[in-house]
């Protein structure tokens, strides 16, 4: 395989390519026009140096690998690789004028995507004779979103999301009338060029006509029906969801607190809107509620939970996410108390089956009992022992101190894989620059084990505060310049 870093001369991708500034228009129904030309912001002279490498590894992982039956060539077949592809697969451009082919790879499930809809998708582009992707989303490490017709794709691999289900994994060979026309994206993509994608539709959500609304005065939101209003709630919800699995917490608890406004503004005439209208806003305040404690802002997210729990009707399942929520924000400020009297709260409406509340309040006796050994050492340091005291005394005194500490700085393997795992997280999230930690809530053992792992990972620990406000900071470093 050619080095794709030094020989290979298409330019390594780090953006998906910005098919909006091509003005290759067309529909479904007709061929794209002849485009035009256009300049792009990449400076393709640059020394090498500053090109963005991917791993040989994860390069090669990517490569495309014929079928089997691609493989076995007649040899009186003068057919290029894209047209004996294309022979086994079916057509599904509108007029079946073959400008786009397809074939399943694995089965997805439920519905095919709607009209409109949000989608997140991974793929690897190519070209003919070409093993390597000219574009992929793997190899950048992240889901291409992407609302469908809206030419935020190309017209070929728009029709190509269109057809697909959920879980869905296809390969489609496209065109140039349905890709990058005549003119192609030199040196990327050569003129006239036929391409294939690989493509796997990981989710979609229903749009529900949000930018609709959202163009629309106050007045004239008032006139739109609650069924309407409620669906595009719906679909923000369902939006921040998808944000919120990806660890984008601050893009989900945008979404969620734009639905919450939307419903705040809304104009009920009867109890069966109400009762709909409880349901969703109780929802979204307790989604807000676990985003807030997932971006450590725990003050917001006992806003939340108090309005989730002044809501009309609320079930006994919600009060006790609501109040969990609550006693996990209090106990990361220290208010152990506070803290104790929800999660308890929550413990009972629950049975005591709830795992999430049981293992909270574990964590918190911990807290509680760390903290009572750090006041009880303040207070023996600050009344030092009387004189006369025998050796013997000193020696079985200083014996118990120091068993007291190697206790204390003892590290469960459960504990280091479980700082590991938020530490990782956190590094690779680019909408956090730091996350705390409550020193009260941690041994000494387990703070030198936290400071340890994240410089193990490039990143900073620094300590801030004192007393009970005294937290333990990880931020990422600065990179040179």
């Amino acid at each position: 395989m050619d080095n794709y870093e030094a020989e290979d001369p298409l330019v390594p991708l780090v953006e998906p390519i910005d098919i909006s500034g091509l003005k290759v228009t067309g529909d479904r129904s007709g061929v794209a026009s002849q485009g035009v030309e256009f300049e792009t912001s990449v400076d393709f002279n640059e020394p090498e140096e500053t090109d963005i490498k991917f791993k040989a590894e994860d390069i090669y992982n990517n490569r495309f690998l014929p079928d089997e039956d691609d493989s076995d060539v007649d040899e009186d077949d003068e057919s290029s690789p894209f047209e004996r592809m294309m022979k086994k697969m079916e057509d599904i451009s509108p007029d079946k004028n073959g400008m786009v082919f397809k074939k399943v790879l694995q089965q997805g499930s439920g519905a095919i995507v709607p009209e409109g809809a949000i989608v997140r998708i991974h793929y690897n582009g190519y070209l003919e004779f070409g093993d390597e992707p000219f574009d992929s989303t793997r190899l950048r490490n992240s889901p291409y979103k992407v609302k469908l017709q809206t030419g935020g794709l190309i017209v070929g691999l728009d029709l190509a999301v269109s057809s697909m289900k959920k879980g869905e994994l296809a390969r489609y060979i496209i065109r140039p009338q349905y890709a990058f026309g005549e003119m192609g994206t030199p040196p990327r993509i050569p003129k006239d060029a036929t391409v294939m994608y690989e493509v796997e539709l990981l989710n979609f959500v229903e749009h529900g006509g949000v930018d609709d609304i959202e163009l629309l005065s106050e007045e004239e939101r008032q006139q739109i029906a609650f069924d309407d209003l409620l669906k595009a709630c719906k679909s923000y919800k369902q939006e921040a969801k998808l944000q919120f699995d990806s660890s984008s917490y601050r893009k989900a608890a945008s979404l969620y607190r734009k639905a919450v406004y939307m419903l705040d503004k809304a104009h009920l005439k009867d109890e069966e809107e109400e009762e709909k209208h409880q349901k969703i806003l109780l929802q979204l305040c307790i989604n807000l509620a676990l985003t807030c404690n997932k971006m450590a802002e725990p003050k917001r997210c006992i806003s939340w939970c108090k309005r989730a729990l002044e809501i009309r009707g609320i079930d006994n399942t919600s009060k006790t996410k609501a109040l969990y929520h609550y006693g996990k924000a209090l106990h990361s400020q220290s208010y152990f108390e506070q803290a104790r009297d929800k999660l308890k709260a929550a413990q009972r409406l629950s049975g005591g089956r709830n795992m999430s509340v049981n293992n909270e309040l574990v964590a918190l006796d911990r807290s509680i009992k760390q903290f009572g050994l750090v006041e009880k050492e303040t207070y023996r340091r600050m009344f030092s022992q009387p004189q006369g005291i025998s050796e013997e005394e000193k020696e079985k005194e200083n014996r118990r101190h120091q068993e007291a500490e190697e206790k204390c700085m003892e590290v469960s393997e459960k504990f280091r894989q479980f700082a590991i795992k938020n530490l990782m997280e956190f590094k690779n999230n680019p909408e956090l620059t730091e996350i705390p930690f409550t020193s009260y809530k941690l041994t000494l053992g387990e703070i030198a084990c936290m400071i340890e792992e994240a410089d193990n990972l490039g990143l900073k620990a620094v300590q801030v505060g004192s007393g009970q406000n005294s937290k333990i900071k990880i931020v990422k470093k600065k990179k040179p310049n």
